[in-house]
């Protein structure tokens, strides 16, 4: 298929309607937590380059201290961060500019998923473009590739290096390897599981007999092994960076927590909810299920490179993230990667069903079908996730600014989305941001300017950095409703003589709304 054929038209086409579709999307939704998380070091990379400070290690310490960004930047790879402050650069800091990134690389890997299945489309030409309407629809990847999480990184050069191993051990070209190199690479500067993609690939070359490929192109393999070396360097400089500064332990505990990359004891799936839970957001498309054993079964039978490739890496990744990360910490968008494969599978099947039933009308019908239910699974689902409706943090910020002469510390809930808003609006640096405490018993110390109940409180103490006593309180609404969390309501502050209410944001939903409150000394 040369450039500018009726195929590549066709997918620039879709790849347009879905940015599209992703871009309202971002612009209608609130920062989730996770987002914001991974945004703030972002933000502080873009103010290191505007305020170009002389002294980076004080002023470091001294963002650090306002907005707690160490543990941040020291708990993943600099992929993202670095990224997203470019675009800053180019934009300016908001939540819709934090998301560019995210939708470029859900197109990007959209397009990968198009190259992957033409592996597949046995002269189809409309399997490769249903596939990419298929896993674009999917509720989680739609969700997450207009958010600012690390996962649709992850999924994209998952599948980039799939497609380009596959042509590598299919062709024996060494330009594939070297573009499987960057493509793992960039992955594990992106999210660190990403190293994990080299147990199917080896695994492929020795079922596929093509170990000899080492002797062969040894060379080759060095080369791709030194390419590797040189996409991953910014990560090599994060951690050096990260030590010199004595903070490189906390990188080192995230890898060893369950959102990392948490290796348990027992390797063994032995909880069924768990797998069923895990089943549950894979096949969340559950029409595609009885095509996607299908799939399998063919796979099986056929047993090509690329049929082997695809089962190892569902079967190995299914197993790693429903043993490891969904055990510890059940996020469906941990399972994210495999979506695309399950896909691919599915449609698989559906070419070969096709072959055998013939009736182009019959067909269109059943894919017509399928992705109508898809558009309405998507549009249901996000629909039903009102927690990514997040009120209007921003007024919150502005409000607490306009309205301080000196510097002051404010205590807030939803730490990391506030902060967010504080770092991009609050110019003079005059706001410090502290989590405001869960425990309704730590209240009192924290208004008296003790924070010794955070758990990460050391990160600022270590740099003796004193905040100015608290003046304001946050409290988002949403937020206290979740009693997992805090053991207070939103109504806690009300009857207390050391509270003021001073304003009330209201939110897009019922129970969204802001309250702010001064602190009387």
């Amino acid at each position: 298929m040369t450039m500018g054929s009726k195929d590549n038209r066709l997918l620039i086409l879709v790849l347009v309607m879905i940015g599209v579709c992703l871009l309202v999307s971002a612009a209608n939704r609130g920062f989730f937590w996770d987002e914001a998380h991974h945004a703030n070091p972002a933000l502080f990379i873009y103010n290191v380059i505007k305020d170009q400070p002389t002294d980076i290690v004080n002023y470091s310490v001294s963002y650090h201290s306002h907005y707690k960004f160490f543990a941040v930047l020291a708990s993943y790879p600099p992929m993202n961060a670095l990224c997203v402050s470019g675009i800053y650069s180019l934009l300016g800091p908001s939540i819709l500019t934090t998301r560019i990134f995210a939708i470029i690389e859900s197109l990007i890997m959209l397009f990968f998923v198009f190259k992957l299945a033409k592996l597949y489309s046995r002269g189809n030409r409309y399997m490769p473009i249903l596939c990419v309407i298929l896993t674009a629809l999917h509720p989680v990847v739609f969700l997450f590739s207009s958010s600012n999480a690390l996962d649709i990184g992850l999924t994209l050069f998952l599948v980039a290096s799939m497609y380009f191993f596959t042509m590598f051990l299919k062709t024996e070209q060494k330009r594939y390897l070297y573009y499987t190199a960057i493509s793992i690479g960039l992955g594990v500067i992106t999210k660190i599981p990403m190293v994990l993609v080299f147990v199917p690939l080896l695994l492929t070359m020795i079922w596929e007999r093509k170990i000899y490929l080492f002797r062969e192109q040894g060379k080759n393999f060095i080369k791709a092994l030194l390419i590797f070396i040189v996409f991953i360097s910014p990560l090599i400089i994060q951690l050096g960076v990260l030590h010199s500064a004595g903070i490189s332990d906390v990188f080192l505990g995230h890898w060893n927590r369950p959102s990392g990359t948490n290796i348990p004891e027992s390797l063994l799936i032995t909880n069924p909810e768990i797998v069923q839970n895990s089943l549950g957001v894979i096949f969340s498309q559950w029409f595609l299920v009885p095509f996607f054993v299908l799939g399998l079964i063919l796979l099986l039978r056929k047993r090509m490179v690329i049929d082997k490739l695809f089962l190892l890496s569902m079967a190995f990744f299914f197993w790693f993230y429903t043993s490891n990360i969904i055990a510890n910490m059940p996020d469906p968008r941990f399972l994210l990667p495999i979506v695309p494969l399950v896909v691919i599978t599915a449609f698989y099947a559906l070419v070969n069903i096709g072959e055998w039933i013939g009736g182009r009308w019959l067909k269109t019908v059943v894919v017509g079908v399928i992705i109508l239910l898809a558009a309405a699974q998507s549009y249901s689902y996000l629909g039903a996730n009102p927690f990514y409706d997040i009120p209007n943090l921003d007024k919150a910020a502005s409000f607490i600014i306009e309205n301080t002469e000196e510097p002051t510390t404010v205590l807030t809930t939803w730490g990391q989305p506030q902060m967010f808003e504080f770092a991009r609006l609050d110019t003079e640096r005059k706001i410090y941001v502290m989590y405001m405490p869960e425990k309704q018993e730590n209240i009192a110390r924290a208004i008296n300017g003790d924070f010794s109940y955070y758990q990460s409180a050391e990160l600022w103490e270590e740099f003796g950095v004193e905040h100015p006593n608290p003046d304001y309180v946050i409290l988002h609404e949403k937020a206290l409703r979740n009693k997992n969390s805090y053991d207070y309501g939103i109504n806690y502050l009300e009857n207390n003589k050391e509270f003021k209410l001073l304003n009330i944001i209201e939110g897009n939903e019922p129970y969204n709304r802001i309250f702010i409150y001064k602190i009387i000394h």
